[in-house]
């Protein structure tokens, strides 16, 4: 798509040419020619554009084989990896690791989860068995074994009260912790499952078997809802941090947008040229990210459908997701052994200064505008409204209590929070800022606007 994008630029760019040629002997003509065509091909370049990255900008080198699983803590910040080196390490996301656990598992760490606090980890393994972790302690607190088959997904619940086990079969183990760990009962499945995942309201359990299709399961296992669209099995399940969406990797190249309401399909996300291992959204809620063994992972924009960021790893991608601050992505997967890169890597993403939608009046929707000067009389209260004052009074009030200027920023003042599904998340007032920047094409031409200045673009007639 994107060779036809190019080809299609080159083509405009060409007549352009040729008919600023013929009219090259009048100049406002040629001026106006000249700015039609950088308009067209900004716009067609932001519209279209995907960034393709190279070079991460870390790699972990701790492990020493593979990775097969990582998960996310909003709370924490932190990230932990399962490997087929037998361990399991907790990186914050700088990717300086902060514990690990090499020698507790006997076989490969298959499966992962943080509970909704992040106050305890899990991990199980194809030597049987389930280990908790206590995250500020390093140490672990509980082992849950005695099974016959290895552990393959695990799921915790928003409660904190339930663990959720999938082992090599066609049925899913529930643990009460609030009752020592003691296993409660099985929940059976049509088919060997590959991915759990708690529904937002924590009413009902996600289920991904080895057909195509997702069910939503009540607590004993009673199907409320099927999910049907995919033409291969779903390997991951993710849940918008706002509810409002669920997302599935398949076999099938493709990751699909579902509304957890209804269970019908809002839009597939294609262009993998593999199967799709992971899916993860942004703590915000409008991205998502997606692993795949075509040795890419890809950033989506979820309202639109549309492709941002392509990475480019060496090798097969398990797991991605992106941090809070929207400043990395952190992907895990097949490594290079004989480069001693074993599959973690952080990868330096702009979506940190992507703007938000620009309103009619030149402001970024729901965003107080950095230049509160609007015209002549305009000033922004705390509720981002505008009230009418005349400049004598403006000046009055800035006299007898002086306040910073409106487009400075503390960076102590607290941020923003957004509601995850693990806990409310402060964001930092840099990611505010950050957000609130003009856009990277037309720039200019919006700061005219906010500062009540005519465009330096002429209209034409």
């Amino acid at each position: 798509m994107f060779k036809k994008i190019s080809a299609n630029l080159r083509t405009l760019c060409l007549k352009c040419l040729r008919i600023a040629i013929l009219f090259r002997h009048n100049k406002n003509t040629m001026k106006r020619l000249g700015t039609i065509a950088v308009m067209a091909i900004c716009y067609v370049q932001v519209l279209f554009a995907q960034i393709e990255i190279a070079e991460p900008y870390k790699k972990l080198t701790e492990h020493t084989d593979d990775i097969n699983r990582m998960v996310y803590s909003m709370p924490l910040r932190l990230f932990a990896s399962a490997s087929y080196d037998k361990s399991v390490r907790i990186y914050n996301e700088e990717g300086v690791e902060q514990k690990f656990y090499a020698n507790e598992h006997k076989a490969s760490v298959e499966a992962l989860c943080f509970s909704k606090d992040g106050k305890f980890l899990f991990s199980g393994s194809n030597d049987w068995v389930i280990l908790q972790y206590d995250v500020a302690a390093g140490k672990i607190v509980k082992s849950l074994g005695g099974f016959n088959l290895p552990v393959k997904a695990l799921a915790c619940d928003p409660t904190g009260k339930f663990l959720f086990a999938s082992l090599d079969e066609d049925s899913i183990k529930v643990f009460d912790l609030s009752a020592g760990g003691q296993q409660k009962r099985g929940i059976l499945t049509a088919g060997k499952v590959t991915h759990i995942m708690p529904s937002y309201d924590g009413k009902g359990l996600l289920v991904a078997t080895q057909k195509p299709e997702l069910l939503l399961l009540d607590i004993k296992g009673n199907t409320l809802l099927t999910f049907a669209g995919h033409t291969d099995q779903v390997n991951q399940i993710a849940v918008a941090p706002n509810g409002k969406y669920i997302a599935t990797a398949s076999n099938d190249k493709t990751v699909i947008l579902w509304d957890p309401k209804t269970g019908n399909k809002i839009r597939a996300f294609t262009g993998h040229e593999l199967k799709v291992n992971g899916v993860s959204f942004s703590a915000d809620g409008k991205y998502i990210v997606t692993a795949s063994n075509d040795k890419t992972a890809r950033v989506w924009d979820v309202e639109s459908g549309k492709p941002l960021y392509t990475i480019k790893a060496k090798n097969s991608v398990k797991s991605a997701f992106v941090t809070i601050d929207k400043k990395y992505i952190i992907t895990g997967g097949k490594g290079i052994s004989k480069e001693k890169d074993y599959g973690i890597y952080i990868w330096k993403v702009g979506l940190d200064t992507l703007d938000k939608p620009v309103s009619p009046s030149g402001n970024k929707t729901g965003v107080k505008p950095l230049d509160n000067k609007l015209g002549n009389t305009g000033t922004s209260n705390t509720t981002g409204t505008i009230t009418n004052k005349t400049k004598t009074q403006i000046k009055n009030e800035d006299a007898s209590n002086p306040k910073p200027k409106p487009n400075v920023i503390n960076s102590t003042t607290p941020g923003s929070t957004v509601d995850t599904d693990s806990a409310k998340v402060t964001m930092s007032v840099d990611t505010a800022r950050i957000q609130q920047m003009p856009m990277l094409v037309g720039d200019s031409t919006l700061n005219n606007i906010n500062n009540g200045k005519k465009s330096r673009f002429k209209k034409l007639k």
